[in-house]
Formats: C-alpha cells, structure tokens, sequence
C-alpha cells in the first residue's frame, strides 16, 4: 500500500499531499482531517460519472476549496486512481490487496460514492476476499451498492456469527431496510434448518445406533449454523449399521 507523504505548510496548520499538489491545479480538495489535494478537474469528468465533478464542484471547476467527507488515506488512494500515474508510481494504480481493512472499505466506499471507473471492479474483487472473514462489513456494501449476487453469498456467511453481533453491526451502518431483511432471511434459514432436523427425526430407527448419531449431530451442526444444512455430519462408521430397522433407501 503506498504511504500517504505530506508536506506542512509553514503558515497553516493544513497539510499538503505530496502526490497531488500540482501547480497548474484548478481545483482544490480538503479532506476531514484537513490535508489540501490539488488536482486537475479535466480528470475528474473523464475518470468519474455523477461523482467529482458534478457532487463536488456543481459540474465545473472552482476557486473556493471543497470540503470531503473522506480522510486523506482515503483520498490518497482515490486520487491514484483518477489522475494517471506518472514514473514515481510506475505508471501503476494503487493495489488495494493486502490493504488494511478498515482502510479498504473507507476506500470502497468513496469509490462507490465518486463512481470511480477504474477502481470498481478492483474493489469488488477484493471485496470477494473479505466474504469469509468481514462477512457483515461486504454485506452491508454489496446492498447499498447494488451487488446482489455478492448479498446473497455473504448473507449465509453471517449466519455463523452470534445474532446480536450482526443486529449491533447492520444498525450501526444505518440501513433500517437491510436489517428488516437480515431477520426475514435469518427467520427462514432457522425455519428450513429446524424443518430438516425434524425431518431426519422421523426416519430414526430405534435400534440403529448410527442413525440416532447421525441426527443429534445433524440437530446440533444445524442450530449453530442454519447454513449448514446441506452439508452431512462426518461420521467415521458406515450411515447404516447391519441391525438397523429403519427405512433405508439407499
């Protein structure tokens, strides 16, 4: 991940970034923690929809300084996709993996907000990688953003997660709408998960052993994780024993 190098500004408390300080700017970003971005606007319109240029700047270039929501980390990354990068950068965007999580979805977010082009689908990529161990934080992202099909893998994804954790989570991104459907989808799985288990109760062969094994683990494996239930209990003995009288079907 490429370092954020700033410069002080010897009669403000401002920083300038050392990256995007050109001379011939015509316009002038400040991030929240105060950090002055100057870049050319004409990359603005070409590199980005409905974000920069007319969010920002009312659709054109202007003299007043304009105040982000975003820290400059996240701005400094942002802009490398956006202005080309010249030799010091190798003529490469920034990769955004191995980059700190917190940073990354910080990152995913303006790049979603702007409509940065050249930084979407990289941002999807990685945010794939994060499916197993961020699964709330991609949830939350893919819906706001529209990535359906990301939503649905990542949703059984929080079904491993304690209840409360993912309420607490999805409340504190503010989405209302996505936490009435986290409980829809949570009530269903709990529903098919219990309904499997009382299926498999029924077909117990009181002197099968090994059936009786196999359900407890099943009820158990499926009250842990409702998204468990196409998946078979491992057990290291045959599923059924030579006693058993229960219905076999092969």
């Amino acid at each position: 991940m490429t370092s954020l190098q700033l410069n002080e500004i010897s009669d403000s408390n401002q920083r300038v970034s050392k990256l995007f300080n050109a001379p011939d700017a015509d316009v002038t970003f400040i991030s929240c923690d105060d950090v002055i971005f100057k870049v050319d606007s004409r990359y603005l319109s070409s590199h980005t929809s409905i974000g920069f240029a007319e969010g920002s700047l009312g659709g054109s270039a202007c003299s007043e300084p304009v105040h982000l929501l975003e820290s400059a980390a996240v701005l400094d990354i942002l802009f490398q996709f956006i202005i080309p990068p010249d030799a010091s950068r190798n003529y490469r965007q920034p990769s955004l993996v191995g980059m700190d999580p917190d940073l990354f979805f910080g990152v995913a977010e303006a790049v979603e907000k702007y409509v940065i082009y050249g930084a979407m689908n990289i941002s999807l990529a990685r945010m794939e990688l994060l499916v197993e161990h961020y699964p709330v934080e991609v949830l939350c992202h893919s819906i706001k953003h529209g990535y359906p099909d990301l939503a649905d893998r990542v949703a059984q994804q929080t079904m491993l997660l304690p209840f409360n954790d993912v309420i607490a989570a999805i409340k504190t991104s503010g989405n209302s709408d996505m936490l009435l459907k986290w409980l829809m989808f949570h009530a269903k799985w709990r529903a098919v998960a219990t309904f499997m288990a009382d299926r498999v109760d029924q077909f117990i062969g009181k002197e099968c052993i090994i059936l009786a094994r196999f359900s407890a683990l099943y009820s158990r494996q499926v009250d842990r994780n409702p998204s468990s239930i196409s998946e078979r209990p491992s057990l290291t003995e045959p599923l059924v024993s030579k006693e058993c009288t229960a219905p076999n079907k092969g």
